[in-house]
């Protein structure tokens, strides 16, 4: 079982590929594959492999890529579908109610595109939607995700989740010629992720 976003897309044999782990290996119950950022024409940004960590999603601080994530109906079956409670967020809480009963395994395949537009749900209302309601789940769930900076700079746990995932991604983002652009757009225009 997976979902995929409107405007998100599968690579080519992903789905051959996953039927064909899940046969060959039924032990494992939820799949984690990498994916590329794309920009809204389609070209590579940069690349991620994820890996799920439960204390740092707990604190706020993740590596996977929901279109790159499967898992076995018995996943569904124990845990029970999506939660139509948040508008936001609703894979990562759906990733931490998977994490508490089963084990992430990552692969290291490109398996999905992950695509970031001006008018991306997910781009456009970080700060004022996800970002509060990633701190009601998280919460929820007994992790800490503090909002302001402050806050964030006395939580040791997110300080080194973070910096871990800041360190990936920029290396990651540096491989593809990507890291100048993305910068570029932080310090300049805040309404371009």
């Amino acid at each position: 079982m997976a979902w995929l976003c409107s405007d998100d897309t599968y690579r080519p044999g992903a789905l051959n590929f996953i039927g064909n782990f899940f046969l060959n290996n039924p032990n494992v119950d939820i799949i984690l594959g990498g994916w590329d950022y794309v920009d809204s024409k389609g070209n590579i940004l940069w690349t991620e492999y994820g890996k799920y960590n439960r204390k740092e999603f707990l604190c706020g601080v993740g590596r996977v890529g929901q279109p790159a994530v499967f898992w076995r109906r018995k996943v569904y079956e124990t845990i029970g579908p999506l939660s139509e409670e948040f508008s936001y967020w609703m894979d990562g809480e759906y990733f931490l109610r998977m994490g508490a009963k089963f084990r992430f395994h990552a692969v290291k395949i490109i398996l999905a595109t992950y695509r970031l537009h001006n008018t991306s749900k997910s781009v456009c209302d970080y700060k004022s939607q996800m970002q509060p309601i990633a701190k009601i789940v998280i919460e929820r769930y007994g992790g800490k995700y503090p909002l302001c900076w402050p806050k964030r700079l006395l939580s040791l746990r997110y300080i080194f989740a973070k910096g871990k995932h800041i360190a990936l991604k920029a290396f990651a983002m540096g491989k593809n010629k990507y890291l100048l652009k993305h910068l570029k757009y932080k310090l300049l225009r805040t309404d371009i992720y």
